[in-house]
């Protein structure tokens, strides 16, 4: 017997109001209001609808969908006070988690998507009226289809139901009344595996959007700032990372290759919050080898594999946790990689004052190269 698409649709709709609820519950547990306040005082509901496209930068992509299509996006924010220095010099940044689900047009062969996602909305003018930031989240996407080699081979998209979710969004928002705002803005969408299984040509959703936000009370956020603020601008550091990956390839979609990498970064604040970086990287990839001998190419060092970039970059530094940017290129590569060009975003962490733990996403233009973690240390 059939399902009833009614019912199915039901189903969907209470258990996203159930994931909103649990998003609500977990925000509100993580960051308590003050004692004699409202704890919803500094939180917002908002509701959003994206409608753009999947870019076709391999010419199979062209196939995965009709056009144009739309995302439902729903979001849990706190509107942080400056109770942290941090939240003071990024002048007062939003925080939080979105839920957002897309069905690609009815694409037969994308299917439906799931991602949950945390982020940051960094203020670039805040106005009584008006506010404008960017916004930029990383989180976990689950897509109900993949490759298949018999059911779903159009699909070189995406090879797994995991995947790395990544956002970024030039958003604004007109007050309507005390309570309800109207959002508007561009974003970009990224979901992919990082090649940790193949094919994985990944999907880059451009989108324009708009929707609704509405405080959850009348009580205006109480902005502090802080008794002291740390020094850095000025101040120098040296990074040393040690990076592990696991990747596929196209040429061979069953095997892993590791990835072993070496990152070297020179650091400057150029004011108390952000700095820029200059780097290096070493890439041992176990891949290039096996690439290389399919064209006939037999490589008798594994370490004329070993490839060497430079990069710039930059990072936001919130007290312990930092968002890196990075634009890179190969000074030596025995291969032919999918560019001279690659680019790096991760976030970095800093347990103690020299010993750092990191997560980074390595790509090509739109293509990821791998996903490694890594542990290091700064001098």
């Amino acid at each position: 017997m059939a399902a009833n698409p009614i019912l199915a649709f039901n189903m969907k709709q209470k258990g996203i109001l159930f994931l909103i609820g649990c998003l609500i519950f977990v925000s509100l547990k993580a960051y308590p209001g003050d004692k004699n306040k409202s704890a919803f005082s500094t939180y917002s509901l908002a509701a959003d609808i994206h409608y753009g496209f999947v870019i076709p930068h391999h010419p199979e992509m062209w196939a995965l969908t009709d056009g144009y299509f739309s995302s439902f996006e729903f979001s849990i924010i706190k509107q942080t006070n400056g109770r942290r220095a941090w939240q003071y010099q990024y002048r007062y940044p939003q925080i939080g988690l979105a839920y957002r689900y897309s069905n690609f047009g009815r694409s037969e062969f994308l299917g439906e998507s799931h991602s949950l996602v945390s982020f940051i909305v960094f203020q670039i003018v805040s106005r009584e009226k008006f506010k404008l930031g960017f916004k930029t989240g990383l989180g976990l996407g689950y897509m109900s289809k993949k490759f298949h080699r018999l059911e779903n081979y159009k699909n070189l998209a995406i090879g797994s139901t995991l995947n790395a979710a990544i956002s970024f969004e030039l958003t604004s928002k007109i007050r309507l009344s005390k309570r309800l705002f109207l959002s508007a803005g561009i974003s970009m969408n990224h979901i992919s595996n990082g090649t940790v299984k193949t094919p994985n040509y990944g999907l880059n959703i451009p989108a324009i959007f708009g929707g609704i936000t509405y405080k959850l009370n009348n009580q205006p956020v109480q902005f502090l700032k802080p008794d002291s603020i740390p020094d850095k601008k000025g101040k120098k550091n040296f990074r040393l990372m040690f990076w592990g990956a696991s990747k596929q390839v196209d040429q061979n979609w069953s095997d892993k290759f590791l990835v072993y990498v070496v990152t070297g970064d020179y650091s400057n604040y150029y004011n108390n919050r952000s700095r820029y970086l200059i780097g290096f990287d070493l890439i041992y990839d176990e891949s290039v080898k096996y690439v290389l001998g399919q064209e006939g190419t037999e490589i008798t060092n594994d370490k004329e594999t070993i490839k060497v970039g430079l990069n710039v970059g930059h990072e936001f530094v919130l007290e312990k946790l930092s968002l890196y940017f990075a634009i890179g290129a190969y000074v030596y590569a025995i291969d032919k990689p999918d560019g001279l060009i690659y680019d790096k975003i991760g976030i970095n962490y800093a347990v103690t004052r020299h010993l750092m733990l990191g997560v980074t996403l390595k790509a090509h233009y739109a293509k990821a190269d791998y996903l490694c973690i890594g542990i290091g240390i700064n001098l």
